[in-house]
């Protein structure tokens, strides 16, 4: 009997219990399927450096952004997709990209009570850049109590022999800013006398701010 069948998913028990056949039109799981093949669940973006990103397809407004770690000119494709595969990929223009030559900027906010060697536990700052994005922030610290000359190895303060060999032994301590460029660095054991900081920047491209000092006299 054409288009006679039984549908799972679609049948019915009558008032005694009974389950019931259901007659289907001929073909309509077959367009259900095709719509369903019509229909793309996500886009799926090729930005032409080798790197591709995928973003919803059913949200009303969808932005996809990437970041070009190169020069050059970038042929971008995308197609729709769902779970019966991909669309032919179809061209969404090109973009051109010039070298990022502009070096980050950082600084190392003084806290409230500076005289005190406790106020030093942290040190906080901020670092930005208008291309790429900073990478990290480094930061060294040495300080002089008294005549003796002492460097930051990353977990404690180390005696030098001078103040020159302070600074070529004190660790490059390297952290992550967050996305808002705020970066946080813990130093212990500080204790009175004078205070070196040395920072600087680099972003995404390899350049680097010049370096910035910050002296500070302990008292307490």
């Amino acid at each position: 009997m054409r288009g006679l069948r039984y549908a799972p998913h679609r049948h019915r028990r009558d008032q005694c219990g009974r389950a019931r056949w259901s007659r289907n039109r001929p073909g309509r799981h077959r367009e259900r399927r095709r719509r369903a093949e019509r229909r793309p669940d996500t886009v799926k973006i090729w930005w032409g450096d080798g790197t591709t990103s995928t973003v919803k397809a059913y949200i009303a407004e969808t932005i996809a952004t990437h970041v070009y770690t190169k020069a050059g000119t970038f042929k971008v494709t995308a197609a729709p997709a769902n779970e019966f595969g991909t669309a032919t990929a179809r061209s969404a223009g090109s973009i051109t990209t010039k070298a990022d030559a502009t070096k980050p900027a950082v600084t190392l906010t003084k806290p409230s009570s500076p005289a005190r060697s406790a106020s030093w536990a942290t040190l906080r700052g901020k670092a930005t850049d208008v291309g790429m994005g900073v990478r990290g922030v480094s930061v060294t610290a040495i300080e002089k109590r008294g005549t003796a000359w002492y460097y930051y190895n990353g977990v404690k303060w180390v005696k030098a022999t001078s103040g020159s060999a302070a600074v070529a032994k004190a660790k490059v301590l390297t952290v992550t800013p967050s996305t808002s460029g705020a970066w946080i660095l813990k130093i212990k054991g500080l204790a009175k006398g004078t205070a070196r900081f040395t920072y600087s920047a680099v972003d995404k491209a390899g350049n680097r701010s010049a370096a910035k000092l910050l002296n500070q006299k302990l008292t307490s």
